[in-house]
């Protein structure tokens, strides 16, 4: 079966990137020719870039004249050696259609003849994350009934249903063209119910359908399995003084170094020099700060996923702008709450340092890929 896969663009987002290299991957396993539409990027994360990076340029100007004029507008080769590592791994592990502009979505989508269509997963529900939030819900596909709509872990983001009125009665009716619908947060079915009149099921983040092995091979690939000394890995996505201060007190009391896998920390900590330390790790370093880590820190999903997955205690702080039912409903399938912080204040070293329960999450994850490829051979059957 020829599929295609649509996701969120995926700008420099670890968790995104590799949630569809998964999905990708276990269909093809399963037998299927998988694409992934190429769409476009909005402007939007750069935006939001230059804004951190004049607070700290505001913020440091006079102790580090030389940051200012970087990252304030990049050009196209500055992005370049920015992305480079990131891009590789997309140009050779993601198999994708031809580059589509919002011009030419139902052309682009549809000229292919895609047997099925499947969207997510990651926060494709999400209104705030697109300026169309329609194309995740395949309105580009009209008396099309002998293809496939499938929505696999599709995420809301958050409990909170944020559509307009308008998008609700829009969406509405497109949700009930699909064939079947899942969604990754338990929150999702409910919304589902209420907002859409569907009926969906709760299925796993892509990324957790794959083995810690796997993702070990993908680090043996770009040369980056050799194991360092233990490290403190740390995976912020937004930083604040009370969390680096937290930080502080978890290296001072584990006498481990921190390593911090993002070169934004390199502003927040007053360090970058030049534009080649800003330049992001490959997908496989960014892998390996899981396996070399003795703790993670973090306030990301997917650096939640991968500390599970590599069963390395850890912590994750809360963020509700960014939406907290996704965390919310990751740890309760391994009976991990306790490892959300909502404040730096609940930190309990003794308690937050101890091993994972490797055959409790195992267990859990063999349950999870069980059913979630249960669920793709009963929705792609013919």
């Amino acid at each position: 079966m020829k599929i295609v896969i649509l996701t969120l663009p995926f700008h420099i987002n670890y968790g995104g990137v590799l949630q569809a290299y998964a999905l990708q991957k276990v269909l093809k396993d399963m037998g299927h020719d998988v694409y992934i539409a190429d769409l476009p990027i909005s402007k939007e994360p750069y935006k939001k870039l230059r804004r951190f990076v004049g607070r700290i340029v505001r913020k440091y100007l006079f102790r580090k004249k030389n940051i200012t004029r970087i990252y304030i507008d990049l050009t196209e080769r500055q992005k370049e050696i920015v992305h480079k590592n990131f891009l590789q791994f997309i140009n050779r592990n993601l198999k994708l259609t031809e580059k589509v502009t919002q011009q030419t979505i139902f052309k682009s989508l549809s000229k292919q003849q895609y047997d099925a269509y499947i969207v997510g997963s990651d926060q494709v529900w999400r209104p705030k994350y697109t300026s169309n939030i329609s194309l995740f819900f395949l309105d580009f596909l009209v008396n099309t009934s002998n293809i496939k709509k499938i929505a696999y872990a599709a995420s809301f983001g958050t409990d909170e249903w944020e559509y307009t009125v308008k998008e609700t009665t829009i969406v509405s009716e497109l949700a009930h063209k699909f064939n079947t619908i899942s969604v990754r947060e338990k929150s999702g079915i409910q919304l589902c119910k209420d907002k859409l009149g569907v009926d969906a099921e709760q299925m796993p983040d892509p990324t957790l359908l794959l083995t810690k092995e796997d993702y070990i091979e993908l680090c043996n690939f770009e040369h980056s399995h050799q194991v360092n000394n233990r490290q403190i890995t740390v995976v912020l996505l937004d930083h604040s003084i009370e969390k680096k201060k937290l930080i502080d007190k978890i290296e001072h009391k584990l006498q481990i170094p921190v390593v911090y896998t993002l070169p934004e920390s390199k502003f927040a900590e007053n360090k970058l020099n030049t534009l080649e330390e800003l330049t992001f790790p490959s997908v496989g370093q960014w892998i390996k700060g899981f396996l070399d880590a003795e703790f993670v820190i973090t306030d990301s999903f997917h650096g939640t996923v991968f500390a599970i997955l590599f069963n390395k205690p850890f912590i994750t702080f809360g963020n509700a702008s960014r939406g907290m039912a996704r965390f919310n409903s990751l740890l309760s399938l391994f009976e991990l709450q306790d490892r959300l912080l909502l404040s730096t204040e609940e930190f309990d070293f003794e308690r937050l340092t101890q091993p994972l329960n490797h055959a409790q999450i195992e267990a859990a994850l063999t349950n999870e890929r069980k059913k979630a490829r249960s669920f793709l051979m009963n929705a792609l059957q013919t």
